[in-house]
């Protein structure tokens, strides 16, 4: 028994890792999107969703750390796999930035085709991975929630049949 502790804080510590991984690199992502002279932030909508995206995080988080649960392995997948996700779209943002500055440095830039355009075709792609990937976490969350639910009304139930059993 003193082993489910030691896994529940590990398991915690994963989380409360990969979430800090996660919020760090949505700020970086958040920064370099705003740094592109292009309007493919505002056309994918990726910096409202990434900023829902760490509410949601944050908000998983405390109640972790409230209830004092042990994050399930489907959680904890879907959270690496929605750091993954902002990994690539803070690179390809980043390789725009420097296609951007690359194209703006070349002489008779305007009978070239810019080699960034490659680079937004990848980012359209991962948006479209992001919004798969957030509605599989948000999934995932509703199911752990439902999980604890059921064991908070078995716990009561538990305890009210002893109570009861004890006064007989």
């Amino acid at each position: 028994m003193v082993f489910e502790p030691i896994v529940g804080l590990y398991a915690g510590h994963l989380v409360s890792e990969t979430s800090k991984s996660i919020f760090n690199k949505i700020w970086d992502l958040l920064g370099e999107a705003r740094h592109n002279k292009l309007d493919i932030n505002i056309e994918l909508d990726i910096e409202s969703k990434v900023t829902l995206i760490e509410s949601i995080i944050r908000d998983i988080n405390e109640e972790i750390k409230i209830h004092s649960l042990i994050p399930t392995k489907s959680l904890e997948l879907a959270l690496l796999q929605m750091k993954d996700i902002i990994d690539r779209i803070h690179l390809n943002f980043v390789e725009i930035r420097v296609g951007i500055q690359y194209y703006d440095s070349l002489w008779f830039k305007n009978f070239r085709t810019p080699t960034y355009l490659e680079h937004i075709e990848l980012l359209k792609k991962n948006n479209i991975i992001l919004d798969s990937r957030l509605d599989n976490l948000v999934k995932i969350i509703m199911l752990f929630k439902n999980t604890i639910k059921k064991d908070t009304n078995m716990n009561n139930t538990n305890t009210n049949n002893t109570n009861n059993s004890d006064t007989y």
